[in-house]
């Protein structure tokens, strides 16, 4: 089970990473509809999100399984609008997986201001390994 729980993680890391002021989400149960994402009106929930400046976010995201919780630390380049609605979507997913092994997942991210630009940004990813 720890595998699965592992690549679990990986998995919404990885998702986390196609996408690009702190919040987090844990609302999604099994069988709930999938996040509202207006991306003309760049809202996530009728939310709506900055969509026009880029910058780094510092992600935190807590994976549970059959009692078992591991957090991550990631970094992503992009809007607020992206980060949000990225994190929405995969919690979504998590929520529809199997409940019966008690999984489940949350976020938070916050800005980092001390990256500048992209490179220096997702250069964090690889420092962790």
């Amino acid at each position: 089970m720890k595998k699965f729980f592992a690549f679990a993680v990986l998995a919404l890391t990885v998702g986390f990473f196609a996408s690009c002021g702190a919040g987090s989400s844990n609302k999604y149960k099994q069988g709930d509809p999938a996040p509202d994402v207006n991306y003309d009106k760049c809202t996530v929930n009728g939310i709506p999100y900055d969509n026009e400046h880029s910058c780094c976010w510092e992600e935190t995201i807590t994976g549970k399984a059959m009692g078992i919780t591991a957090s991550e630390t990631t970094y992503s380049w992009c809007t607020e609008f992206e980060e949000v609605a990225a994190m929405e979507q995969a919690m979504w997913a998590v929520a529809q997986g199997n409940s019966a092994y008690g999984i489940g997942a949350s976020y938070s991210y916050k800005k980092a201001p001390q990256f500048k630009d992209s490179e220096s940004c997702l250069a964090n990813n690889d420092k962790q390994k």
